[in-house]
């Protein structure tokens, strides 16, 4: 009888680790998408007036950072992390050095910029993508230029680890 219980004790430990370790979970990748998702969700609603500056969207980023619960210098930090890359260094805009993520903020006031923020973005991500796992870009877009949010995001999310929001004024 002893036996007979010892091994279903053993047989029921198993099954768990083996359903455990068939369904991969990976909590930082939901921590991260769940970020991203608050920030798209949320930061139109938050931006009180029309952004001017790239600065004018970063501070309304981090007050709806603050206001999900994260502290600075302990769950993110505003312009500090950088990575050197060939000659130059790079600074993002928001890490999270738990999640080893970067969120760079983005601001598209005129049509004529559009092509330097795709190439901004692309070349952010090769510098970026040396020193953390994820990066998020988020794009805010005062002038409407961007009319296919899908089409804009395909090229950007190819590489991985990157996620791009897309937010309209």
């Amino acid at each position: 009888m002893q036996q007979q219980a010892l091994f279903e004790d053993v047989r029921a430990n198993l099954s768990i680790l083996r359903a455990y370790l068939l369904n991969p979970v990976n909590p930082k990748a939901e921590r991260i998408s769940g970020i991203a998702d608050f920030l798209e969700t949320n930061l139109r609603r938050a931006m009180l007036h029309m952004p001017e500056r790239e600065r004018d969207v970063q501070g309304v980023v981090e007050q709806l950072l603050i206001g999900k619960g994260m502290e600075n210098g302990l769950d993110y930090d505003r312009e500090s992390g950088r990575v050197k890359y060939s000659a130059k260094e790079v600074i993002p805009d928001f890490s999270l050095p738990q999640l080893f993520t970067a969120i760079e903020v983005k601001l598209v006031k005129d049509r004529s910029k559009m092509g330097s923020v795709v190439d901004e973005i692309n070349a952010d991500i090769v510098a970026y993508g040396r020193a953390y796992r994820a990066l998020v870009f988020v794009v805010y877009d005062v002038s409407g230029c961007i009319r296919d949010g899908a089409e804009f995001r395909r090229n950007i999310e190819a590489a991985d680890g990157v996620r791009a929001i897309i937010v309209k004024h």
